[in-house]
């Protein structure tokens, strides 16, 4: 060839939606392009997360972040020992097209103060592989109840109010009965004595004889006279 050029192209800040097939076309006395060449943008699962669930029902939560291809493996670890029972994964597709790992943690056995749990992604655009750690804290322990306590706990609950507004009920009215029902005892102030002289003469003796101002009846009496007996009768509530 009597003359040849060449040409390069520098792709800065790759990202996902660059991939695809790039041709060199030249333009002369002969025009044509290239064979081309595929572009393979490849995106790392990091970083991970991990964390409680939200609402917090004793779960872990680990997230990956976009990555592709999509071919991965994810596993958990407890104290460095895997696990698999209570483990649920599922892949979903970002706005971009990639793809993004969740995957839950539900510990059968309750999670102590210190325990480590983690969560490891092998993907191909990974030398080695990601970990992230979750180290349960005082804080973090849930502690969940059967169904039926809660269902118990409500019933004593409601129980336990419809006893207090029965209660306060019957005080209330036992404290109205009492206060329309008071009964009073009304004392003679001073007795009452069959003969009006017998109080000019207080130097009598008790042995005097008293004779009823009623001549029809001449009955005698001996001793001083007879005061009259205590009568009940019931408040006017008016007056209370």
């Amino acid at each position: 060839m009597e003359s040849k050029a060449s040409s390069s192209f520098l792709l800065e800040k790759v990202r996902f939606g660059d991939a695809g097939i790039y041709y060199c076309r030249a333009e002369g006395e002969v025009t044509g392009n290239g064979t081309g060449t595929n572009l393979i943008v490849m995106v790392s699962p990091e970083p991970l997360t991990i964390s409680p669930k939200q609402p917090a029902d004793g779960s872990l939560i680990c997230r990956t972040s976009g990555f592709y291809p999509e071919d991965y493996s994810l596993s958990w670890f407890k104290n460095g020992q895997k696990i698999t029972d209570g483990v649920t994964t599922r892949t979903q597709k970002t706005a971009e097209g990639l793809s993004e790992a969740v995957s839950y943690l539900k510990d059968s056995e309750p999670a102590q103060h210190g325990t480590v749990y983690g969560c490891k992604v092998v993907h191909s655009t990974l030398k080695i592989p990601a970990l992230a750690n979750y180290t349960v804290s005082s804080e973090g322990i849930t502690i969940s109840f059967p169904w039926w306590i809660y269902l118990c706990g409500g019933i004593f609950l409601l129980l336990l109010i419809a006893l207090t507004l029965i209660y306060c009920k019957f005080c209330k009215y036992k404290v109205r009965k009492d206060k329309f029902q008071v009964k009073a005892c009304v004392r003679c102030t001073q007795p009452i004595v069959t003969m009006p002289e017998y109080e000019k003469r207080n130097d009598v003796n008790d042995d005097i004889l008293m004779i009823s101002t009623d001549p029809s009846k001449s009955e005698v009496t001996n001793g001083p006279p007879k005061a009259k007996k205590h009568r009940k009768r019931k408040c006017d509530p008016m007056l209370v």
